[in-house]
């Protein structure tokens, strides 16, 4: 079956905003070679789109052309142009914001329904450059003395990204048990663990000296499962040897234990402080509720969780649960 519409056609359409949801579906597959952990790129279809012709340009301009069609379709909102700052910030990843349309409703998404929250989140956003050497986004929305709760998602990215080939030791035939999952976390694993939660702590440092009655609400991450191809995190572990395919549970546990060595680290942190509440989300998506199979969820696991953020926000806010 040929092409739909030609390029020049998918340009025509962004441009006069005339693409609908379905189409961009349609235009828009996820690039495989360019996209990492918490950050998905996408490319051109040629199953919809005719490119011959104009095969590297499609490759290099294909994420822009696809999130400058998600916005064309529902434009975000800047911060910089909010006329009114809302009373609860939300800074983070992708489990904050995604390409809509190309991807489900996220968890502050279902929030913003009941909730007055600006999202500043991108896809992609290392926790660095949310703090950003104490010049993160939400520092002058802070300032202005009026945010009641700043909600951050955040650390996946360090942790599981680009870097978790480092992060894993070569699979041994004397640890190929799921109970030995615990022996392939390496040191630089820890050490960007570490890192992450200096950032937060940072983070949490900088909220209650500008504004002391701003609530910091945080959350860790639920169990991915990496996949026989996966592009987010199967492939990243067959490389070390770790074959989902071959060995499941053992990946499925690796990956197990990272997440709650992240969660138990950010729970403790937030416990030193009076301001700060963690968030549980662990065992909420079930295993056929990741949209992209392993480390976005479907919209109905991100509405379920967003119910247990919803709460935490309730009795930070002091207002009666619905």
């Amino acid at each position: 079956m040929p092409p739909v519409i030609t390029f020049s056609q998918l340009i025509s359409h962004i441009e006069r905003r005339t693409l609908t949801p379905e189409g961009l579906r349609r235009a828009f597959i996820l690039d495989p070679a360019n996209t990492t952990p918490f950050n998905p790129r996408f490319t051109i279809n040629p199953d919809f789109v005719d490119i011959s012709g104009l095969p590297r340009t499609a490759m290099e301009c294909g994420n822009t052309l696809a999130i400058e069609a998600a916005s064309a379709i529902e434009p975000e909102v800047r911060f910089e142009a909010a006329p009114m700052p809302p009373s609860i910030i939300a800074e983070g990843d992708s489990w904050f914001r995604l390409p809509r349309f190309l991807y489900p409703k996220t968890m502050a998404d279902y929030l913003s329904e009941s909730f007055p929250i600006l999202n500043l989140a991108h896809w992609g956003d290392l926790l660095s450059s949310m703090y950003n050497d104490g010049r993160g986004q939400f520092v002058p929305f802070l300032s202005a003395g009026n945010i009641k709760v700043v909600m951050f998602s955040g650390g996946g990215n360090d942790i599981l990204g680009e870097t978790l080939e480092r992060s894993l030791n070569l699979f041994d035939v004397g640890h190929a048990d799921p109970q030995d999952a615990s022996y392939y976390p390496t040191a630089f694993f820890f050490e960007q663990l570490a890192r992450v939660m200096s950032i937060y702590t940072a983070i949490f440092d900088q909220v209650r000296f500008i504004s002391p009655r701003t609530a910091v609400l945080v959350h860790g991450y639920d169990y991915a499962i990496p996949r026989e191809n996966g592009i987010f995190l199967g492939v990243r572990l067959a490389r070390r040897g770790l074959h989902p395919a071959d060995r499941p549970e053992l990946c499925k546990a690796i990956i197990r234990v990272m997440l709650n060595l992240f969660n138990e680290s950010l729970a403790a942190l937030a416990a030193r402080y009076d301001n700060v509440r963690y968030v549980d989300l662990r065992n909420t998506i079930r295993e056929d509720e990741w949209f992209d199979q392993e480390l976005h969820p479907t919209a109905t696991a991100a509405e379920r969780m967003s119910v247990k953020l919803a709460l935490a926000l309730r009795k930070v806010l002091n207002v009666p649960e619905v």
